[in-house]
């Protein structure tokens, strides 16, 4: 409790209102802004000042610290993390140019418990959805009488999924790799057209569902004839030949078009709509030439234009249509402790400066199969951004400067995918039954939803949280519901995921998450910025001065001292 609300409570206790003044005071009065600030609980960094003179820019070790860690164990970490991604990158390195690890070979692995989308859909807005959790009651009640309430179930966090957009996506297209010779893109003949492809069959399926469908726009390209074709450099060369049906010229004369050769019927775009935008021409070649399109033609409907995809790759001989360009929707990015990370970016950076995206590809995926198909699919996308903001994420815990992070951990995402992404997705281990013992606080957290470190005192936690810390209960992902409007009534559409729905999951793709010793201690010669790890410390701080009803005050944390620290000065975490 701080000196303020302390001596509230010493008014109210006693009924002696004796002002004190023996405690800091800060830097500065608080603004109407502040209030806002807090009101929300802003992290931490953004409501705190410290001077440069009394905080370092650089990590160093301190022994017997609450917050910093020791230069013994600052060398631990970076060591052993720079050994495990170094190895990580030469088992990467020695892989045939074009071979991935095994666990690749299958796309299901990483659709664990992905929901379906309902049958039906509104035609307009977003629907709304959340999962339901099982979290096993440590100690059951005897008897078979059903409660009123069962505490054992409950809802997570709504999710919103957007129906309809007014403009669809904007690709570009590239007649070359931006960076020549570069294996990975120069290998993926016919990506582009294949990421158009499906773009295309997954919004006609939404459009399905909303009882729509799509309808051919104004915009168009016109085949060129084989016989009166002259190439010109820069150009995107489609070549169809003369087996080529009719209808697949002309969806994909739309699907390529420089303007949105499609659209929902009533106007509007579906999530997954895009179009080839850019200056870089592409041009369609057909064995008959130029021929007029049927006006008012319809499109084919989603299973109409699977039919045509796998027409599109037997010309080409693709025998496996598009099993790269689905994943090019989201990316996770793992909740990674900030000491380990300056070891991550030493290991490697020498492939991020090299842009080789084939390499990292390979690096995640022996890392984190699962992960790595999502990082696959981001990197086929060919825009070399992300390596950016890879580089910038491993120093200063933001993916663009100034914007944040997109790396939050997302216990629903991790149940989705199978593949966890921080300690909430982690087994807790059994609690000592005595009440003197340690606890660790990473289990604690699963029951508080905040993530301190080290150990605590068993004595001083809730007795409440006891029953559930001794018999390490874990939560279970139950199922996810949608939330549909129809009329004055809210339907629930219940789904059950990919798993259980197909029985085609992939459940044994093991993550090698083992950190491997250094054989070698004499200390690192990198310098480890003091900023990213004191920034996620102050939102560790943050989150675990608040307890379950969003009331904040020191004691929670159960770290004496911790809020007189150099790093918490002037920090306004509990006003």
């Amino acid at each position: 409790m701080d000196a303020r609300r302390r001596q509230i409570l010493e008014w109210i206790c006693t009924g002696k209102h004796v002002i004190q003044t023996d405690y800091d005071k800060p830097a500065s009065d608080r603004t109407a802004d502040d209030a806002t600030r807090s009101a929300h609980h802003v992290a931490p960094s953004e409501t705190s000042t410290s001077s440069s003179s009394d905080i370092p820019d650089e990590l160093i070790g301190t022994d017997h610290d609450l917050l910093i860690p020791s230069s013994t164990d600052i060398d631990r970490v970076f060591q052993d993390g720079r050994a495990t991604w170094a190895r990580f990158a030469k088992l990467a390195e020695a892989l045939p140019l074009h071979a991935f690890p095994a666990e690749f070979a299958s796309l299901s692995i990483m659709l664990k418990d992905v929901p379906a989308l309902p049958d039906n859909l509104p035609k307009r807005g977003f629907i709304i959805g959340r999962p339901l959790w099982h979290v096993p009651d440590p100690d059951p009640a005897d008897g078979t009488e059903k409660p009123e309430w069962d505490l054992q179930y409950a809802h997570g966090v709504r999710k919103f999924f957007h129906l309809s957009y007014p403009r669809p996506i904007e690709c570009r297209v590239y007649s070359q790799p931006t960076i020549p010779g570069h294996a990975l893109l120069a290998a993926q003949k016919g990506l582009s057209f294949l990421t158009m492809c499906w773009s295309y069959i997954l919004s006609a399926r939404i459009l399905e569902l909303q009882g729509s469908k799509p309808v051919y726009s104004r915009f168009s390209l016109l085949p060129v004839s084989a016989k009166t074709f002259r190439a010109i450099a820069g150009e995107v060369v489609l070549s169809l030949g003369a087996s080529a049906s009719r209808k697949l010229v002309r969806w994909l004369c739309a699907l390529l078009s420089p303007k949105a050769g499609w659209l929902a019927d009533g106007g509007g775009f579906p999530p997954w709509a895009a179009f080839c935008a850019g200056d870089t021409p592409i041009v369609v070649v057909t064995a008959d030439g130029p021929a007029g399109f049927v006006l008012r033609e319809s499109p084919p409907s989603s299973a109409e234009a699977t039919e045509l995809l796998i027409e599109f790759c037997r010309l080409y001989g693709l025998l496996e249509p598009g099993t790269e360009s689905t994943e090019h929707t989201i990316t996770t990015i793992r909740h990674i402790y900030p000491r380990s990370l300056a070891s991550i970016i030493s290991a490697i950076n020498p492939i991020l400066d090299s842009c080789n995206l084939y390499l990292l590809a390979k690096v995640f995926a022996l890392r984190r199969p699962r992960v790595a198909l999502w990082w696959l699919g981001i990197f086929l996308l060919g825009d070399f951004v992300i390596l950016d903001c890879i580089s910038c994420y491993l120093k200063t815990l933001e993916e663009r400067w100034g914007f944040g992070s997109m790396g939050l951990p997302d216990i629903t995402v991790a149940a989705w995918t199978g593949s966890p992404q921080s300690f909430l997705d982690s087994e807790p281990a059994p609690a000592s039954v005595d009440p003197k013992g340690q606890v660790s606080r990473a289990d604690e957290d699963v029951c508080l939803a905040w993530r301190p470190f080290g150990y605590i005192a068993k004595e001083l936690l809730e007795p409440d949280l006891w029953p559930w810390l001794d018999h390490s209960c874990m939560k279970e992902y139950s199922h996810w519901v949608w939330y549909i409007k129809k009329g004055n009534d809210i339907l629930r559409d219940v789904q059950l995921g990919f798993r259980r729905d197909t029985d085609r999951f992939v459940p044994d793709v093991p993550d090698r998450l083992k950190m491997y010793s250094a054989r070698r201690r004499a200390g690192h010669d990198s310098v480890i910025k003091l900023e990213p790890l004191r920034k996620s410390t102050l939102r560790m701080i943050n989150s675990c001065v608040e307890d379950v009803c969003g009331d904040r005050d020191a004691c929670i944390l159960a770290m004496p001292g911790a809020m007189s620290h150099p790093w918490l000065k002037d920090w306004g975490g509990l006003e």
